[in-house]
């Protein structure tokens, strides 16, 4: 099985922003939500909620979230990993992606429960983070069938 990249991703963490999802069923404590693009196989509009169990320079992270794609589409996913502290605010995080497509041309993300992985950075300073999301090469087969 080959491995591709789905998607790149930059987000900005808006403080006032309101929560995408309530903490009810969540695991860890509410940080705030925010925005973002996406680019690649997936092009359009992201919008996300940080849930977070902090252990000094450690923790685990849940964002659910939402992509709206440049052709309407809207794709909810739910990301779960850890992030560890890498320097003076300064984060890297591996999460794990599951996406839960209602709009058949988006299928191919949970083809069989598949998920996608994600490795990235988080800026305290500056509320920015970039993704890189990869997943299974069999998301494309299935796309072009």
């Amino acid at each position: 099985m080959q491995i591709e990249h789905i998607f790149d991703a930059d987000l900005q963490f808006r403080p006032d922003m309101e929560a995408l999802d309530s903490a009810d069923g969540r695991d860890g404590e509410l940080i705030g939500s925010g925005d973002g693009e996406v680019r690649g196989k997936l092009n359009g509009k992201l919008r996300w909620t940080a849930f977070e169990n902090a252990h000094g320079d450690f923790c685990d992270v849940n964002l659910p979230g939402l992509i709206e794609t440049d052709d309407g589409a809207k794709i909810p996913f739910d990301a779960k990993g850890y992030s560890i502290r890498v320097g003076d605010g300064e984060w890297k995080h591996g999460l794990v992606l599951k996406f839960s497509p209602s709009d058949k041309r988006y299928a191919w993300l949970a083809v069989d429960g598949t998920t996608a992985f994600c490795v990235g950075e988080f800026n305290e300073a500056t509320g920015r983070a970039a993704w890189r999301v990869h997943g299974h090469s069999v998301a494309a087969e299935v796309a072009a069938a």
